[in-house]
């Protein structure tokens, strides 16, 4: 089954731009020592720049 953006972050789907700040800031402090890692950080900055817009967020909520 594919993750939402909300799971890659670790937040719930109600989180705050605060909360969904703070996460993506969690996952690139972790650092991206092997391809694996460098791919979930690379994911999550897709979901950070999706969620982090107000209006982008909207319209990827309406499309779950």
């Amino acid at each position: 089954m594919k993750q939402t953006y909300y799971e890659v972050l670790g937040v719930a789907a109600d989180a705050s731009a605060g909360e969904i700040e703070a996460a993506w800031r969690r996952l690139q402090a972790s650092g991206a020592t092997d391809e694996a890692g460098r791919n979930r950080v690379l994911f999550a900055r897709y979901a950070y720049a999706t969620l982090g817009n107000a209006a982008s967020r909207q319209r990827y909520d309406a499309s779950l």
